[in-house]
Order: C-alpha cells, then structure tokens, then sequence
C-alpha cells in the first residue's frame, strides 16, 4: 500500500463542517507549496535567460567590432552562452502554458456555432 502523504492534524472535537475546513485548508496550503516551488523553477529561468542575454549581446557586440576591423572572429564567446541559455528557454517554457487559443469565429465574428 502506497503512503497518501502528510496528513492534516484535526482535533477529535472538531464538528464535521471543522473537519471539512481544515482539510480544504490542508489541501490549498499543499498546492501552494507545489505553486510556490514552481515559481522557484521559473524564476530561475528568467535569470538564467537575463544572464544569457547579456552574454550573448556582449559576444555579438565584439563579433561585429572584429567584423569591422576586418579581423578574425572569435565565436567562443557566443558559443559557451547558447547552451545554458537554450536550456533555461526550454525550462521555462515548460513550466509555463501557452494560454489557450482564442476562440475560432464564423464570417461575422461571432464564435462559431453560434450562428455566425
């Protein structure tokens, strides 16, 4: 048998309608928790992105300086950011939904079906 989890401690004098609250209660604080670490997660990312973004500009900024003086290219630079910041790009658009498509619309605008 698989353990259910933390359980919420309730008094044994509590009402019913007691017992019904303090597990409401028990279950919202357990998904903010599983809310709150996800944000964790996903701020994260976004300085893991603002970071590769600032390396990344400095990389292209001395690629188009050497591009300008006609000298060689170094793309190290560039190279050593993509990865951490491709990486973070993924994580947060994992974390995050797409919101939800608009609703398609018949010829008069109106959502279809409805007799547009």
């Amino acid at each position: 048998m698989t353990d259910p989890g933390p359980r919420p401690l309730i008094p044994a004098s509590a009402t019913p309608a007691e017992r019904q609250i303090i597990r409401l209660l028990f279950e919202l604080n357990l998904k903010a928790d599983v809310i709150m670490a996800a944000q964790d997660d996903i701020n994260t990312a976004v300085a893991t992105i603002a970071d590769g973004t600032t390396q990344i500009v400095t990389a292209t900024t001395a690629i188009s300086a050497a591009l300008a003086a006609d000298q060689p290219v170094d793309t190290s630079a560039l190279n050593a950011a993509l990865p951490p910041f491709v990486q973070a790009v993924q994580a947060l658009t994992a974390a995050v939904p797409p919101p939800p498509a608009p609703p398609a619309t018949g010829t008069t605008g109106a959502p279809a079906g409805n007799g547009g």
